[in-house]
């Protein structure tokens, strides 16, 4: 019996849709970060796409030619495709090999893992050279029909800015260093949730960086407001930036409590440091952008 062909030639990741979809509304914050069409005429080639996934610093992002995903594919109970690897521009796949009655629901990652013992539950440690990790909100499909994977980010990104007006100080020397923070969280992969850790469980495994703007990629977790968080080295001097209680909500939305880091969230912070204490100017929490705000003032001793 003569097979129909799923894939045929590309799986390319944007924010924006491809040609693939016609749909030109912007996708959801909730919903992606990347954007990845498998389709049968998905026009790789044209993008400037690099040597491997490239991600921009408003989390957007494209897959190059033969970046690795996990990928899953289930018809009902049955597994059809468990950590498959499945390589951009390079694998194809088939709908009989798959199934030609029941609909197929696909699920997938990036980074691709050489092994994962549960897919339900992937503990995934941030605290790594390569602490990124996307996933993709799964999709059911029947034999013939496109297939579109959305990606999103599902660590949560912290960006620490230092401004010091303090004359003979420099603020790109400054060492930022996360205190008692949670490296490992859990992800299901066949759903695309992460559950939030505890900041109390941490054991201090994120390097320190040094610099006026560092950016971490932490794993999502519960944070105590008044817990020392931030160690900020300058000048000589230590200082400790606490978990603030409130951040403010963008476009007048009102005060909202800081109890956690979210999956697929940025937090800003720009911290001014003075003889007094440290000063948090400005902050946000957002989808890799901006969605809301943080002031505050932390002495130090």
């Amino acid at each position: 019996m003569k097979t129909t062909k799923l894939i045929t030639a590309a799986l390319l990741a944007t924010l924006a849709l491809t040609a693939c979809n016609k749909d030109d509304d912007a996708p959801k914050s909730e919903q992606v970060d990347i954007r990845t069409t498998i389709c049968a005429n998905a026009d790789i080639a044209s993008a400037d796409i690099g040597t491997r996934a490239t991600i921009a610093p408003d989390g957007s992002g494209t897959f190059a030619p033969g970046d690795e995903l996990g990928l899953y594919a289930y018809a009902g109970s049955t597994a059809r495709l468990t950590n498959s690897s499945y390589k951009t521009g390079e694998t194809l796949l088939y709908w009989d090999e798959l199934s030609r009655t029941d609909p197929v629901t696909f699920s997938a990652y990036y980074p691709k893992a050489a092994d994962i013992a549960d897919a339900a539950a992937y503990a995934f440690n941030a605290a790594t050279t390569t602490p990124d990790l996307l996933v993709a909100t799964p999709v059911t499909k029947s034999k013939g029909e496109q297939v579109t994977l959305d990606f999103r980010h599902a660590m949560h990104r912290l960006v620490v800015n230092i401004t010091t007006n303090i004359s003979g100080w420099d603020a790109s020397t400054a060492k930022i260093t996360l205190m008692g923070m949670n490296a490992v969280a859990s992800v299901n992969i066949l759903t695309g949730v992460t559950t939030p850790g505890e900041a109390s469980e941490a054991d201090g495994d994120y390097a320190p960086q040094t610099g006026a703007a560092t950016t971490f990629i932490v794993a999502p977790q519960k944070v105590t407001t008044g817990a020392d968080w931030i160690q900020i080295e300058l000048g000589g001097k230590t200082f400790t930036y606490q978990v603030p209680a409130q951040y403010n909500k963008p476009d007048g939305g009102g005060t909202g409590t800081l109890s956690q880091l979210n999956s697929g969230e940025t937090l800003t912070l720009a911290l001014n440091v003075n003889r007094d204490g440290v000063t948090l100017t400005s902050g946000n929490i957002s989808a890799w952008d901006t969605q809301g705000m943080v002031d505050d003032t932390i002495d130090y001793i």
